[in-house]
């Protein structure tokens, strides 16, 4: 008996999995209008019928029925509908070995057509309230969105290997995140010299320590604030920053707005 087996394939494939932060079936009308909209997720619009718009970089996109439309993690955009409209919606996350989301390097949005006779069932199987049919979505969204993305980023994710140096740093970091951690303490719990840790991660990701760990703090700050109720103060202690004033004042550098003015602003959109 000859068996063939692909060494690769369990880890390629258990490290792919796509989340659905949120999702629903609307029949919208003008009340469907926002600005400048940038949220730690990626959108799947499903257009069954009317029409929309979406504004971003200056590029202008209107959504027809009989058409699949992503918005790419981290993007920002404005949306709005001048009349009517029904569509099927996703809100999704596919992290990246490095805790980072396969789309947040994605800067266009990207649609295909998708059937209105394939998005009415998909809508039945949504409402159904089946597990298969739960299972069916989840399967075919992850096959619309590789379908949708350059072969490069699909190719760039199941080739990624880190360093053993790299890959426990990240994991450190992504399970304890705070403000307070250094590179001079990661290097010393793996018992390598500081220069050693800081020229493999800067290699291999592209960004140094202390950035990757500010990128993935303010991500996090991000998603507690639009999917807790935790208070500012809260949020500030859980990522080891000194103060909620402190915080606050980092955060806003970053995005402009304070923590709660981001809060009020998108946590209508999830």
């Amino acid at each position: 008996m000859d068996i063939e087996v692909n060494h690769n394939f369990t880890d390629m494939i258990n490290n792919l999995r796509i989340n659905i932060e949120a999702s629903g079936y609307v029949e919208g009308d003008r009340a469907w209008n926002a600005r400048d909209v940038c949220l730690p997720c990626s959108r799947l619009y499903y257009f069954e019928s009317g029409s929309g718009v979406l504004e971003y970089d200056g590029e202008v996109i209107t959504m027809k029925p009989g058409n699949l439309y992503l918005v790419p993690f981290g993007l920002t955009f404005s949306y709005r509908c001048d009349d009517r409209y029904t569509k099927l919606y996703f809100h999704i996350t596919i992290p990246r070995p490095d805790g980072f989301d396969l789309l947040c390097d994605c800067k266009h949005i990207i649609s295909k057509p998708v059937s209105i006779s394939d998005i009415q069932r998909m809508t039945r199987n949504y409402r159904s309230g089946n597990i298969v049919d739960m299972l069916k979505i989840k399967q075919e969204v992850l096959m619309h969105v590789t379908s949708m993305l350059p072969s490069s980023t699909v190719s760039s994710f199941f080739s990624t290997v880190y360093s053993p140096i790299v890959q426990s740093t990240v994991d450190y970091i992504q399970q304890n995140l705070s403000v307070q951690l250094k590179s001079a303490d990661l290097a010393s719990r793996l018992f390598i010299c500081e220069s050693t840790l800081c020229k493999h991660f800067k290699e291999e990701l592209g960004v140094t320590v202390g950035q990757y760990i500010d990128d993935s703090i303010f991500l996090a700050a991000e998603k507690m604030l639009l999917k807790s109720n935790f208070s500012i103060r809260r949020i500030s202690e859980t990522l080891g920053f000194c103060d909620q004033f402190y915080f606050s004042r980092r955060f806003r550098q970053k995005y402009n707005q304070t923590p709660l003015q981001y809060r009020k602003r998108m946590s209508g959109d999830l």
